[in-house]
């Protein structure tokens, strides 16, 4: 394919003090998310607040599926998919900075890994937030393309984790009783993170014509459903306490499900496609 240095087409290049953030956020992502879906018992054990089983394969899955797009970041730091990688780091690393400042109480007093936890969510959202105001043109342009293919099922998703993760934060009570497992409110507005999140990288994705930043969040998308779903189910075979006579466990992990499967087939869709 021929070579071009036109950003729309290759993506940004990943600077190298965030390239170093990226790395060792990678790292603790995947000893801290594989703890928490693989030895929950022994993650309860050193985490900063009280955790339920289903939260902490919950918390799991969504650390585990994080190392995906900061992976993409890592092996092609010359043309990176940051425009859409950044935005989500940024906001998501101050979102949970800020939920969990709001909720000290919840914080076992004491323990080593509360400053740990605040002491690297302040480091990873200085950086996420510096370094998206210093590159805000070029993520900028990641909307100013060319629609592309699938930009209508993009917003479509991007409005429904929208208005369900504001309904998390604003009207939790009501919203978090669609789950199957019971949420405080700290969960419910700690969540609520994860898919305004995810609205924000959708969007910006239903802009992009870049193959990389298509399959870097389809693939999120693909492992972050996937993984949700089998928590949710190896939990319950072991602890038993889901009401699968109620509807709210069928139809929340066949959604989270079907979120998946999209993420899925459209990863599929792009591997095909020819490399930018």
């Amino acid at each position: 394919m021929q070579q071009t240095n036109d950003p729309e087409l290759i993506g940004m290049r990943v600077p190298r003090v965030l390239w170093i953030t990226m790395l060792i956020s990678v790292v603790l992502l995947l000893f801290v998310g594989g703890m928490l879906f693989f030895q929950p018992d022994l993650a309860k054990i050193y985490w900063p607040w009280k955790l339920t089983p289903f939260n902490t394969r919950f918390l799991g899955a969504i650390y585990l599926s994080a190392i995906i797009p900061l992976l993409f970041c890592l092996i092609r730091p010359q043309s990176a998919p940051l425009r859409i990688v950044l935005p989500m780091f940024a906001f998501f690393t101050t979102y949970l900075l800020v939920v969990s400042g709001l909720y000290t109480d919840n914080m076992i007093s004491g323990k080593k890994s509360v400053p740990i936890w605040f002491f690297l969510y302040g480091m990873d959202s200085f950086a996420g937030i510096y370094y998206l105001w210093n590159t805000r043109k070029q993520v900028l342009k990641v909307g100013s393309g060319r629609s592309p293919k699938w930009c209508q099922l993009y917003r479509f998703q991007a409005i429904l984790l929208g208005v369900y993760g504001l309904g998390l934060l604003l009207l939790a009570p009501i919203f978090s009783s669609l789950w199957p497992w019971t949420l405080d409110s700290f969960h419910s507005h700690l969540y609520s993170g994860l898919f305004l999140a995810s609205t924000l990288g959708l969007w910006l994705l239903s802009y992009s014509n870049l193959r990389s930043e298509h399959l870097m969040l389809n693939l999120t998308q693909a492992a972050l459903g996937g993984l949700i779903s089998i928590g949710l189910w190896v939990v319950d075979a072991q602890i038993h306490k889901l009401n699968w006579n109620s509807p709210n466990p069928w139809i929340w992990s066949s959604l989270f499900a079907l979120f998946g499967l999209i993420g899925l087939l459209l990863s599929i869709f792009e591997l095909r496609k020819q490399p930018d």
